[in-house]
């Protein structure tokens, strides 16, 4: 490398993770941009400054006066010029070094089986379905990696598909050319302009990662990104995410032991409490918490494991059933686990047909008033055993005290240890005592006794079909109220 590439790359290769050799692994490499407009102006840009060795730019179109708005390669003086020859002329300004092959071809199949083989990495920045399938087809059959990106009225996405790895799909598996849609463009719709700058920008810093060998890339998540409300979602695209999870090292594990110790410490007494507000036996509560939320982090788009707000499910599903059977009896949980089951077929069905936006029938206002309301409800079910009351009108003194007490540890820990994790540190220290003093064999409230074995598998037997009828209604709420509740 040359003392002038050194001192030009200089920012990046004082990254600890970039270094020389990721420089000069950038320096060699070829990338192949498709579509030189709004997404393809900063990808090309970025990795023209960046040092790509070669790019090559795919696009027939030519520049017009309503392409300035957002398409920042291209000017006024060059309007009417060829895409490909206004954005290479924007490159070479910024770095004479990279040499830039211009085609100002359409991206059909011939062009793309000669061109995808001789890249490192392909960014399809286009805006036509056909011609995206066209380009993963080459990329598939090539054994290439796909950046792709798509920027339409305020929202966006870029995802990696890369199909060398296991673990990833590739676009068509994803969005299916079978799969009915209508074609839409800026031209049509509109777009916000800096949208496209910061979808392209993520798409240059993708294939960046991929080329120097830095870091891990979005293969197998769809990053969403909706600029009216600066949202970000990410969404797992592949067969087995999980497969993706960093390796646990020690220092790794000292990271994450307390939140895990804190969610498992927390997670018993709260899925307790919101199975009796169910009417299920106690026991259940824990499976209900767990195991969705096992599959959810082993499939969903975070590696973390937390707790959400199941207590308006959890008054839903009493609310349901009350009625039809006695709480905690066996016919009870029986149309509970039917409950679940109708509800969770209705959530696989809307996903596969891509019904979402039934989601939109409830209003996040609506869903946070509801979630609040049903918060409220669980804490007053346990305010007897806080408050030592009891129904005849009188009062425990060893309840009482217990539940005064934790309100003042955890309101001084709060104030004077605001670093510390007082609701935990509450929560042992309460298990602690009550333990060692007997609190309830002495007839001190507690939410349970829970067994020390694991139940029996058993299929709940079939319902009558007017109980059937009785449990569609709170499915269908159940199920979009589920979709709205965060792991």
């Amino acid at each position: 490398m040359r003392d002038d590439q050194l001192l030009r790359y200089s920012r990046h290769i004082l990254l600890n993770e970039w270094g020389v050799e990721g420089q000069e692994r950038v320096n060699a490499s070829h990338a192949l941009i498709i579509g030189a407009g709004g997404l393809g102006s900063p990808v090309a840009l970025y990795l023209a400054s960046a040092g790509v060795g070669r790019i090559s730019l795919v696009d027939h179109d030519l520049v017009d006066v309503t392409n300035l708005q957002r398409q920042i390669a291209h000017t006024q003086a060059r309007v009417g010029q060829p895409k490909v020859a206004s954005l290479r002329d924007a490159m070479t300004a910024i770095n004479p070094d990279v040499h830039i092959s211009a085609h100002a071809l359409k991206a059909d199949a011939t062009l793309l089986q000669s061109l995808v083989p001789q890249a490192d990495v392909i960014l399809d920045c286009t805006d036509n379905f056909e011609i995206r399938h066209a380009i993963n087809l080459a990329c598939v059959t090539h054994g290439k990696p796909l950046v792709s990106g798509a920027a339409l009225r305020l929202d966006g996405q870029v995802a990696v598909y890369d199909t060398q790895h296991a673990d990833s799909p590739c676009y068509a598996c994803v969005f299916p050319p079978t799969q009915s849609f209508e074609e839409t463009r800026c031209a049509t719709m509109g777009v916000l302009a800096p949208l496209v700058g910061v979808i392209g920008s993520l798409q240059a810093t993708e294939a960046l990662k991929i080329l120097s060998g830095m870091g891990s890339s979005l293969r197998g998540q769809l990053m969403l990104f909706n600029a009216q409300h600066m949202e970000w979602q990410t969404l797992q695209t592949a067969w087995l995410p999980f497969l993706k999870w960093p390796r646990l090292t020690p220092d790794l594990f000292r990271q994450e032991w307390l939140a895990g110790f804190s969610v498992a410490l927390l997670m018993v007494p709260q899925s307790v409490a919101y199975a009796a507000l169910a009417g299920m036996p106690l026991v259940t509560g824990l499976y209900a918490a767990l195991l969705p939320a096992v599959v959810g982090v082993m499939w969903g788009g975070s590696t973390r494991l937390s707790i959400g707000p199941s207590a308006l499910t959890c008054v839903l599903i009493s609310a349901s059933l009350t009625g039809m059977a006695q709480p905690a009896s066996a016919h009870w949980v029986h149309l509970a686990v039917w409950l679940a089951l109708i509800a969770g077929a209705l959530q696989l069905l809307m996903g596969v047909m891509r019904y979402g936006w039934l989601l939109n029938l409830i209003s996040s206002p609506v869903m946070m008033g509801f979630t609040q309301a049903a918060g409220l409800l669980v804490m007053a079910s346990q305010l007897p055993a806080i408050t030592g009351w009891q129904a005849g009108g009188s009062v425990q003194v060893a309840d009482l005290a217990f539940g005064l007490m934790s309100l003042v540890a955890l309101f001084a820990a709060k104030k004077w240890l605001p670093k510390w994790p007082s609701i935990m540190l509450v929560v042992a220290a309460s298990a602690v005592i009550s333990y060692a003093l007997g609190f309830a064999e002495q007839g001190g409230a507690v939410i349970g006794a829970l067994p020390t074995s694991l139940p029996e598998l058993s299929l709940p037997p079939l319902i009558t079909w007017n109980e059937l009828g009785m449990l569609a209604g709170p499915a269908v709420l159940i199920a979009l109220v589920s979709f709205l509740q965060p792991l």
